[in-house]
């Protein structure tokens, strides 16, 4: 199977009730996608509008999960913390998890990159579930 381990993401989890609607007011796309089993790309900007953060979120059983850039990570974990006020949200790392891209869908919790077809899926998973 062809693929690329992508050392360079990081997962965050999202879950609660509100896990959803704490996103859907805070991100740049439409997040009720995910609820439907369907990634959605989208980022985190400031109030003015400046780019932030660029990530994937993806459904993962009873929670989200969001990859973006490994190196980022610490501060969009930070931030998330600092918007959550009242939300019944619990938002945690995943350090143990990584991010592989695939072009043959058939491990693991696999989404297609819904950028461009060309750019193939991604399979979040521990690294003994790839060959």
């Amino acid at each position: 199977m062809p693929y690329a381990t992508l050392d360079d993401r990081g997962l965050i989890r999202l879950s609660g009730e509100e896990a959803v609607p704490f996103l859907q007011g805070l991100v740049s796309n439409d997040v009720r996608p995910v609820q439907q089993g369907k990634a959605v790309y989208a980022a985190l900007l400031s109030p003015q509008g400046r780019f932030l953060h660029d990530f994937f979120l993806l459904p993962s059983q009873d929670a989200i999960l969001l990859d973006t850039a490994k190196n980022r990570l610490p501060e969009l974990l930070q931030r998330l913390k600092m918007y959550r006020l009242r939300s019944k949200v619990d938002i945690e790392p995943l350090p143990e998890l990584q991010v592989t891209a695939v072009w043959e869908q058939d491990a693991g919790i696999a989404f297609a990159d819904p950028r461009l077809p060309e750019l193939g899926f991604r399979i979040i998973g521990a690294s003994t579930d790839l060959g």
